[in-house]
């Protein structure tokens, strides 16, 4: 083989090599993008799951308070944060896992819509350690009005945030004709 052929052997193999890798590291980011979605739908399944116990068990409180049942009425608020804080950790570790996405992703779109729906969900779990904060003070004591008045504040600014992410998040979701994570 002359010295002409043995270069374009070795160029050709080079750019083999090189679409190689690339197709290689496309596919692994995407294997790896729905992994963390799969791992993101799990999280929302287990949060939905822990908000019924929470919300069980905040009803349970009502019924102790009623019966005069005061430290099993403690114990059942405690338990209701306990679980509050439970859903605001798996928030916030979804939220991760999209912002990873984000990192790995080399579809625009994507990388839109995890910027978004990692913020939204962030915000899911300020409310959810608001709640647990929120149930904590108040099983110690009675809250002071600006305790009440900041809770009140951050739970209508997240939400009326919430609503525009929402929105953009719908909208991105219509045009791509798909839901890469499953929300309510």
């Amino acid at each position: 083989m002359n010295r002409k052929n043995l270069n374009l052997v070795t160029r050709s193999i080079g750019a083999a090599f090189i679409l190689f890798t690339a197709t290689l590291a496309a596919s692994c980011a995407q294997t790896e993008t729905q992994k963390l979605i799969a791992e993101m739908n799990a999280n929302r399944t287990k949060c939905q799951e822990l908000t019924k116990q929470a919300e069980t068990k905040r009803a349970e409180a009502k019924r102790q308070n009623d019966n005069g049942q005061i430290p099993e009425r403690k114990k059942s608020i405690e338990e209701a944060a306990s679980l509050y804080g439970q859903i605001a950790k798996l928030l916030n570790e979804s939220a991760d896992k999209g912002d990873k996405i984000v990192s790995v992703t080399t579809t625009d779109w994507y990388r839109d819509y995890f910027t978004l729906y990692s913020k939204w969900t962030r915000n899911l779990g300020k409310l959810s350690a608001g709640a647990q904060d929120e149930l904590l003070v108040k099983n110690n004591g009675r809250p002071t009005d600006d305790q009440v008045k900041v809770w009140q504040t951050n739970i209508a600014d997240i939400r009326k945030e919430n609503d525009g992410l929402a929105k953009q998040i719908a909208k991105l979701e219509s045009e791509h004709h798909m839901v890469p994570v499953v929300h309510d």
